[in-house]
């Protein structure tokens, strides 16, 4: 008996098998589609974000909004009002999906000035966060801050198990490295 003719034959099929049959049958029938459908397409990739021709793209842009950022900024100068530009660095982080530019400096006080590095975001320029290897505490104080929803101006900064000045260096390096 020839089961996929469906004249006469399902009829029979139906006499036979009753409701569980035909039930079967179909799924029997759509198991076989499905089967055939994934044999023709393939494996698909699995997408884990953006392609490295889009991490490419967004790095380019990174650097040229990073360059249109400095000179705004007049970090290519060597003068940043009182303070002196000890240069600036762009990274794109796939991690993150964002653009950064580091910029480090010379900040003038009294007794002796102090290396200060502060993270931007490049497309919002924003400040996200600051950091010092100045030993002196009100210094530390005032420039090791992460920028974050909440956060007081002047708020120890706290991430990842460390607190103030180690703290803000090691969610700096995290941006710039990933």
């Amino acid at each position: 008996m020839n089961l996929l003719y469906y004249g006469d034959n399902l009829d029979v099929f139906r006499h036979i098998a009753g409701e569980r049959g035909r039930r079967s049958l179909f799924l029997a029938l759509w198991v076989v589609a499905i089967i055939g459908v994934c044999a023709c397409t393939g494996p698909q990739p699995a997408k884990s974000g953006a392609s490295p021709v889009d991490d490419w793209d967004r790095m380019k842009d990174c650097t040229t909004q990073a360059d249109r950022l400095a000179a705004r900024a007049g970090w290519a100068g060597s003068k940043l009002g009182s303070n002196t530009n000890q240069g600036w660095q762009s990274h794109y982080s796939a991690k993150y999906r964002r653009c950064y530019a580091l910029v480090s400096e010379m900040v003038p006080f009294a007794d002796s000035p102090a290396l200060v590095y502060t993270l931007h975001d490049a497309f919002e320029n924003t400040v996200l966060a600051g950091n010092t290897n100045d030993p002196r505490e009100n210094i530390q104080h005032t420039f090791c801050t992460i920028n974050t929803p909440g956060a007081t101006f002047g708020q120890i900064a706290e991430w990842n198990g460390k607190k103030g000045c180690e703290a803000t260096a090691a969610w700096i390096e995290d941006r710039m490295t990933q």
